[in-house]
């Protein structure tokens, strides 16, 4: 069952991309509903999915607690996943190795298709995705990314997984144009695990 219509996204030919110097391959399939979920490089080299459904069984499949983050469910970081499922392969919550350090891991594993075994970190999903939430994200956003721990955290998701998902739904136009212009300065093999949610 899906929410609001069909997720769809231009694609160029080909199935699979070069990620990390190997081939990596991008689940370029419709769903069942006829709906497709690609990925698109943008003007600048960054992948772009349009997103406009949420599939609710990945939604329940996926939010489950956090277990290498703060242990709580996080509703919009599972709709995220699930969203993305279409083109990166079935997830499941992240499970961090015993003793881990909270904060270390990334949020999901995909568990089949050809990126089984990658790991996916989102950034920007909010928990709840409250406007409250969202506007504190976005009313200290420039200040973070000039001179507070903004780049650190980009560093530490592009660290953590081998797909990055943004999701600049919840970003103001100003904050989407801060965050490309460091994306834009990265290493292409930072650059190559972002994926911008629109």
């Amino acid at each position: 069952m899906y929410i609001a219509g069909g997720v769809s996204a231009v694609v160029a030919s080909g199935a699979l991309t070069k990620q990390f110097g190997k081939d990596v391959a991008l689940n370029n399939k419709g769903s069942a509903s006829g709906t497709t979920s690609s990925l698109v490089k943008n003007a600048d080299g960054i992948y772009e999915v349009k997103i406009n459904s949420t599939p609710l069984e990945g939604h329940d499949r996926l939010n489950t607690p956090d277990l290498g983050g703060n242990g709580k469910l996080k509703p919009a970081e599972a709709a995220s996943a699930a969203q993305l499922e279409s083109t990166l392969g079935t997830m499941e919550r992240y499970t961090p190795s015993p003793g881990a350090k909270s904060g270390t891991s990334p949020d999901f594993v995909i568990t089949s298709g050809p990126n089984k075994g990658k790991t996916v970190d989102a950034m920007y999903t909010t928990d709840k995705l409250s406007q409250k939430e969202i506007d504190g994200l976005n009313k200290f956003y420039e200040k973070n990314m000039s001179t507070g721990s903004g780049r650190d955290v980009i560093q530490d998701h592009l660290q953590k997984a081998d797909f990055v998902p943004v999701d600049f739904r919840v970003l103001t136009p100003a904050n989407q144009k801060i965050f490309m212009d460091y994306i834009k300065t990265l290493p292409k093999v930072q650059q190559d695990k972002i994926i911008i949610m629109r």
